[in-house]
């Protein structure tokens, strides 16, 4: 996180504890608050949306992972494939924190779920891309040999799973188009 891009929304008060008399520094929220516009059914129906194709693609993920194929060791899908796990990490992670938001909630709150949710993802889907895009080259070089056939589902399977990440990414998207500040 980028503290100095929250440091204007904090303002540091410094009061003395009665009983130890040592003066204690702490940060009090200043900025913006925030809710979202659309009604609680709107929102839960958003969220069970959005919320499977997280599930989906870490299956995905680590179905891949239990896999012995030659792509699991090809120089142009092997990074691809390890950078996934960040990506998809604050993915989940932005979307526990979606479903935890309260009615009220700062910028702060804002961008750590909503906006993480939809970069995670959508990064998440280019990994997929490029994964596919390794796979493709592995393919037509024939460096999958008689297992042509499941790397070409590994592929799709990842490729679907950057859909629902583009999906994902929409999803999150609309909701926090539809948040607005409190005035």
């Amino acid at each position: 996180m980028k503290k100095s891009r929250y440091r204007s929304l904090f303002t540091v008060h410094t009061h003395v504890d009665p009983k130890t008399g040592a003066a204690r520094k702490s940060a009090v929220y200043t900025g913006s608050y925030y809710r979202i516009v659309s009604t609680g059914a709107e929102r839960s129906a958003l969220l069970k949306r959005f919320t499977p194709s997280i599930a989906l693609s870490v299956g995905i993920f680590l179905a891949y992972g239990f896999m012995d194929l030659p792509s699991t060791r090809y120089y142009l899908t092997l990074p691809f494939y390890v950078l996934m796990l960040p990506a998809l990490f604050y993915w989940a992670l932005s979307a526990v924190r979606i479903i935890r938001l309260p009615e009220v909630f700062t910028q702060v709150q804002r961008d750590r779920s909503l906006q993480t949710c939809t970069q995670s993802a959508y990064i998440f889907a280019a990994l997929c891309g490029l994964f596919a895009a390794g796979m493709v080259v592995l393919l037509a070089t024939g460096g999958a040999g008689n297992l042509w056939p499941y790397e070409t589902l590994w592929a799709v399977a990842m490729l679907a799973a950057g859909a629902l990440g583009v999906y994902a990414a929409k999803q999150a998207k609309t909701l926090q188009n539809q948040t607005q500040p409190i005035p």
